[in-house]
Order: structure tokens, then sequence, then C-alpha cells
């Protein structure tokens, strides 16, 4: 939101007012993802050109932000969820289901998601 300032008037252009409006709808939602977290370490940061991640400062939980809705079930390869752990996407109702494959694990992503900025999953992690 870098650059958004009042005119020479000292009122700011409506859809100034619209964007900030929508990243603080995000934020009441998703805050937990940002907000006392911290990024992965160097190489665990992103995946990809549309995810990425945070961690709570305790390494209990991980976050996989979204910027792109996903259309189907995804796959992360850098995270490895704590056995039997609940997998919740931030401002939906209900676990997500989930399962360890080869190719890394397997989320299944809500297709009744609300649209959103972006989408943050809350992990457990092994520690």
């Amino acid at each position: 939101m870098v650059g958004i300032g009042p005119d020479g008037n000292g009122r700011f252009h409506p859809t100034a007012i619209a964007q900030l409006e929508e990243v603080g709808a995000w934020l009441k939602l998703n805050g937990e993802a940002i907000f006392g977290t911290h990024e992965r370490s160097a190489n665990q940061w992103k995946e990809g050109t549309s995810v990425r991640f945070t961690q709570s400062e305790d390494g209990r939980y991980v976050y996989t932000i979204f910027l792109e809705r996903p259309t189907s079930d995804v796959v992360l390869t850098s995270v490895e969820p704590r056995p039997g752990s609940k997998m919740a996407l931030l401002g939906h109702q209900g676990s997500l289901a989930w399962e360890t494959s080869p190719q890394g694990v397997r989320i299944k992503f809500p297709a009744k998601a609300r649209n959103a900025l972006a989408y943050a999953i809350k992990i457990e992690t092994k520690r």
C-alpha cells in the first residue's frame, strides 16, 4: 500500500480508501498468518510464484499463503505436518482434509471458500 496519501485538500481518493478497507478486512480474518510470525528459513519461505510461508514464533505452526485462489487440491513439498493434526483455511469454517503423498502433502482446498485477496492455511507442523 505504498504511495497512498491525501490530495492537496487532505482527502484520500475513494479507490485508495476501498483498497485499504479491503486489506483491513483481509487482515481481520488472516492476521494471525502475518502478526507475530516470521519468515521460514531462507530456502523455505516460498514455493513457486504464488505460495508464501510464515511461521509462528514458537515454530508450532506454518501459515501457507496462496496469492492466487487454488482451483483444485494443492500439493506442498516444503511443509511436514504433524501426524493427525488439523489444518484450517483462516476465515473458513471447519478443518481441511489432507494426506501425505510421495509428492508432498496434498490439501483439499474448499470449493466454497469465499473470494479473497489471498488464502491462508494454518498447518501444525513437526518440530
